[in-house]
């Protein structure tokens, strides 16, 4: 378990343009694991990988009462009401390597 350091408003970092992760690999497989247990541990219900100071399009979200129910957003892009490309991974679902 690696806790990651979370950036706040108003740092400048937090404006950077994420990028698309083109393979997951056992890089962004970590990057997961460890922004996931710096979100239990903040409490928190999401993290986006901005806020560790990552630019790369990944979110983690568990917004249940329990806290077992994690969703994994990869490449997630919004157009207005529209979601260009939505991938969903539980955590201990081990992840394809690409998507």
């Amino acid at each position: 378990m690696a806790l990651l350091s979370i950036i706040r408003y108003p740092d400048a970092r937090l404006h950077k343009k994420a990028k698309p992760v083109a393979v997951v690999d056992d890089r962004i497989r970590k990057l997961v694991r460890d922004m996931a247990d710096t979100m239990y541990e903040a409490p928190g219900v999401g993290l986006a990988a901005t806020q560790v100071d990552v630019h790369e399009r990944v979110i983690v979200i568990d917004v249940s009462e329990e806290g077992r129910d994690l969703m994994v957003l990869i490449n997630v892009m919004s157009f207005t009401n529209y979601t260009y490309r939505l991938t969903q991974i539980p955590i201990d679902f081990p992840l394809a390597k690409d998507i």
